[in-house]
């Protein structure tokens, strides 16, 4: 028979893997969304969106990716590397140039942005 002591810390593991999940499932629900409502001419945009952990990426990088697909699982495998601690960050960046233009309107296909659509989108579905 186990102990008080040994059911509260396995009752304790098994709320933090819990939190743990959830916590990534918003991560890559967040990401994801920012990157299939991004508008799509080229490519370009929707490949150059970058995650980064504990360090915001730099500069544009050289991709294209119609689909989305590429893209989304680069943010998803970053999100499931991320170590949930305290003081962890995790960033998707889009260092292109017409990036801010594009969040703001300035596109047909994304009228009212991408990055906050989805974060009204989380916060309602959250309530965070």
């Amino acid at each position: 028979m186990s102990s008080f002591s040994q059911q509260l810390d396995q009752a304790i593991a098994n709320v933090k893997t819990q939190t743990e999940q959830h916590m990534r499932k918003i991560i890559i629900e967040t990401f994801t969304s920012v990157i299939r409502m991004s508008p799509v001419k080229t490519g370009r945009f929707r490949g150059n969106w970058q995650p980064g952990i504990d360090v915001i990426p730099e500069g544009p990088v050289d991709t294209t990716d119609r689909t989305g697909a590429k893209t989304i699982a680069l943010s998803t495998a970053a999100a499931m590397r991320l170590p949930l601690e305290d003081g962890r960050s995790i960033y998707l960046i889009n260092a292109l140039p017409y990036a801010l233009a594009l969040e703001y309107g300035s596109s047909k296909q994304a009228p009212q942005g991408m990055v906050r659509r989805t974060l009204a989108s989380i916060a309602a579905k959250y309530g965070v």
